[in-house]
């Protein structure tokens, strides 16, 4: 599932790529690749055709970043690595890899490395995520973020509600 998530993004953000810059030119065909970035994760987290209940534009989000910028995506998977393997935290991983690769972004577009089209996707896509993980930044805060590796069924309770004692050690 991962990777089809982020082939949503990434075939149509390379394809323009191909489709515009050589009729278009470059500032143009990555102005488009922006818009259809964020396109692309508006439409992955709410679909018209299941009732606009949709995912939370992680995967998207990093196959944008690939056809956008291919090293910076290759860093935010070797961070996102160390951070679930650190933490075991699945929601602390997107909460911070997301917006830093739109802070890398914009970095690079201030230095002149990338267009500032490219900066403004990063925000809107760190902007994004961090809005549908609400509920995990609550929980996260709150102590009751379930981690990986501690049991798939255990549920995580609602915010304001005390967490069940767990049988397990």
């Amino acid at each position: 599932v991962l990777v089809t998530d982020a082939l949503k993004a990434y075939i149509p953000v390379l394809a323009i790529w191909y489709i515009f810059e050589p009729h278009e030119g470059a500032t143009a065909a990555q102005n488009l690749q922006a818009t259809a970035a964020v396109a692309a994760i508006i439409g992955h987290d709410w679909p018209v055709y299941i009732g606009f209940r949709g995912g939370r534009g992680v995967a998207a989000t990093y196959g944008a970043f690939a056809a956008m910028l291919f090293p910076l995506s290759v860093g935010l998977v070797v961070a996102a690595i160390l951070i679930v393997l650190t933490f075991r935290y699945m929601s602390l991983m997107s909460l911070t890899t997301v917006p830093l690769g739109g802070a890398a972004l914009l970095v690079l577009a201030l230095t002149g490395i990338v267009p500032y089209a490219y900066a403004v996707f990063g925000g809107l896509a760190a902007v994004l995520v961090l809005l549908r993980h609400r509920q995990n930044i609550q929980r996260l805060l709150a102590g009751t973020e379930p981690k990986m590796g501690r049991g798939g069924t255990r549920r995580t309770p609602r915010i304001g509600q005390k967490p069940r004692p767990s049988h397990r050690m």
